[in-house]
């Protein structure tokens, strides 16, 4: 009789762990549905990922290749956003709803949080850093195929559509002191990098996106690709910052290097990240965010892009999306990035590529 207790639970035992493992596989199936679902996404990255691989082999520059070289940077940035999440939102409403034991709340509300869709996402996350690495190689394989021919064209463009002057000088009286070059510089640099990773992690993600994933993340890969490297390629220009190096006109925004040049240097600043960007071209390296090339911008198109986004979410994220775009925009004359008419083609071809996707947010709704 002794022994009737224990087989007892040993059966209990096992009957979890048969409803544990079927568990398992239910949410399995369901994480392999999710990954199904956007399939479209992979077999652009895939290739996408094929074509720069072609790309260097054509050029027999694949030592100037790494598609992985996002990679480290990306994993840590999902690891460090999930992280600041559960510190900054999920502990505090933890301790708010359970104070006599946070921590057992916290634990159900992952278990909450881990869906088939944040598996799904996650992967895909991982999906777009490795597309980042196919274009960061395409872009640096740029000058293999063509050179810098559009810049005193577009430098001159910029005259004619803003009354005979460089649009940079009608923006240094408002721009042009130390205080706001330095803000600036932050946002263009660092606040920036930081929403090409967290727009599509949270179209990826988020339940208000749902309807507007595919739609979102295909204008996101088709902005990279036409704008950033087909466009950019066809008309390759290097920016008002380069100017003096590809055309031999020294003259021409000799002001707006000599300003940038003058203020304190970190690794943030426009002229710091421009004399790094020269080094590794006139090398033919390629490293994190290495190429040149700016025709049209992809700072302003990515803002672009956030801005159509936060449209979708309500009045207030529109508002606060288009003055971001404003920003950016402003920024890339300021900083000696970009022409103006980069960022004016930008934001017709973000546009443009948006509206031709409208029909993947009716078939997803």
């Amino acid at each position: 009789m002794s022994d009737a207790p224990s087989r007892v639970d040993a059966q209990a035992r096992a009957s979890a762990l048969v409803f544990d493992a079927g568990k398992a596989r239910a949410f399995a199936r369901a994480v392999w549905d999710e990954l199904v679902a956007d399939r479209v996404l992979y077999l652009i990255v895939g290739l996408y990922a094929l074509a720069a691989v072609a790309l260097g082999v054509t050029a027999d520059a694949t030592d100037q290749m790494n598609l992985l070289v996002y990679l480290p940077v990306w994993l840590q940035g999902i690891a460090s956003a999930l992280m600041l999440y559960l510190l900054l939102v999920e502990v505090p409403r933890a301790m708010r709803a359970s104070p006599a034991a946070p921590m057992s709340r916290l634990a159900a509300r992952i278990g909450e949080l881990a869906t088939p869709r944040l598996a799904a996402g996650l992967v895909l996350m991982v999906a777009v850093g490795f597309f980042m690495g196919a274009f960061t190689s395409v872009k640096t394989l740029l000058p293999q195929f063509t050179t810098f021919g559009w810049d005193r064209a577009f430098a001159e463009l910029d005259a004619t559509v803003f009354g005979g002057v460089d649009p940079w000088r009608l923006l240094h009286p408002v721009m042009g002191n130390l205080a706001v070059s330095k803000t600036i510089e932050f946002c263009y640099a660092g606040v920036w990098m930081l929403t090409i990773c967290a727009a599509p992690a949270w179209a990826t993600l988020s339940p208000r996106m749902a309807h507007q994933r595919h739609r979102f993340l295909i204008t996101y890969f088709l902005c990279w690709i036409v704008l950033g490297n087909v466009l950019a390629g066809v008309f390759y220009s290097a920016g008002p910052a380069f100017y003096a190096e590809v055309t031999g006109d020294g003259a021409r925004y000799a002001e707006l290097i000599a300003y940038h040049a003058s203020t304190p240097q970190d690794p943030r600043s426009a002229y710091t990240i421009q004399q790094w960007l020269w080094d590794l071209y006139s090398q033919g390296q390629m490293q994190l965010g290495s190429g040149i090339s700016a025709f049209p911008s992809l700072h302003v198109a990515m803002a672009t892009l956030v801005a159509l986004a936060a449209c979708k979410v309500n009045r207030w994220a529109g508002i606060a999306g288009i003055a971001w775009a404003g920003l950016i925009f402003a920024s890339s004359i300021h900083l000696g990035w970009h022409y103006a008419v980069d960022g004016l083609a930008s934001i017709l071809g973000v546009l443009a590529i948006w509206v031709a996707l409208r029909p993947l947010k009716q078939a997803a709704a």
